[in-house]
């Protein structure tokens, strides 16, 4: 099983990975972030989303999943790589 995490899942790009992502049966999405709707389930926000809560990016255990997704506005995603090294 292939542990994910998601970073900007509010978004388009994010949002659609997400729900692909959680149907996927050798997946496990373990977290998804949003910067301005942390504390708030996806699903709240768009009601065919998965049920995950959106945590703040400072606090998704990024260092516990085989890989993050960035799914960010086009510049930013450098900027945020660099904190999972």
């Amino acid at each position: 099983m292939i542990q994910a995490g998601i970073v900007g899942a509010t978004g388009y790009t994010g949002l659609e990975l997400a729900r692909i992502l959680n149907r996927h049966p050798h997946v496990n999405l373990c977290f998804l972030t949003s910067e301005s709707n942390s504390g708030t389930r996806l699903d709240a926000l768009h009601p065919s989303a998965p049920a995950i809560e959106l945590l703040a990016l400072d606090d998704a255990p990024l260092h516990s999943v085989d890989l993050v997704f960035l799914c960010l506005p086009h510049g930013v995603s450098a900027s945020k790589a660099e904190l999972a090294l």
